[in-house]
């Protein structure tokens, strides 16, 4: 009988269990991170590249992948947008535990179609540098996601990265 494939990652004493159908809230100890095995892998593969990277998450959730990036890539800074405008608790418990640099800023209540809002938190996060990764793992919507696209993809550096969430080929320049 063949071995399961592995279904958590532990990275820096955190547990990141993936269950992408499961909505659990995120504490400093274990994640519940709502990405597939394949998509974890990408990460994985892409991680030794991108540490310390400038980057944005678009789609926030329950804060698994937010809390997993900012474990795996040790970004320089990471800039998270949520639609929803309330602050998940969890989220905000696993930022004060392990993100001591404060270089995780999340911003709630934002859609990421917002022509305006996105791209001036983008502009006030990285100071016109160019960004290194980028994860839309938000609507899944194509008018969104294509709005995000317009805005954020032009900002990618080369040999940068923008991955979708539901685990679609990533786009590099």
């Amino acid at each position: 009988m063949k071995n399961p494939p592995k279904k958590t990652v532990d990275i820096d004493g955190v547990t990141f269990e993936m269950r992408p159908n499961v909505r659990n809230a995120t504490n400093p100890e274990w994640v519940c991170l709502r990405k597939p095995l394949v998509l974890v892998n990408r990460y994985l593969a892409l991680a030794p590249k991108f540490q310390g990277c400038r980057m944005i998450e678009v789609g926030v959730d329950q804060g698994g992948g937010t809390s997993f990036l900012l474990k795996l890539l040790k970004p320089q800074r990471l800039l998270a947008l949520e639609l929803s405008d309330e602050p998940v608790p969890g989220l905000v418990d696993f930022l004060a535990e392990h993100d001591k640099d404060q270089c995780v800023d999340v911003h709630w209540g934002v859609d990421q179609s917002d022509t305006e809002a996105v791209p001036r938190l983008v502009d006030e996060a990285f100071d016109g540098a160019p960004l290194d990764f980028i994860v839309d793992d938000a609507s899944h919507l194509l008018a969104q996601t294509t709005a995000t696209f317009e805005m954020l993809f032009p900002r990618l550096r080369k040999g940068g990265v923008m991955l979708w969430g539901a685990g679609q080929a990533p786009l590099s320049l």
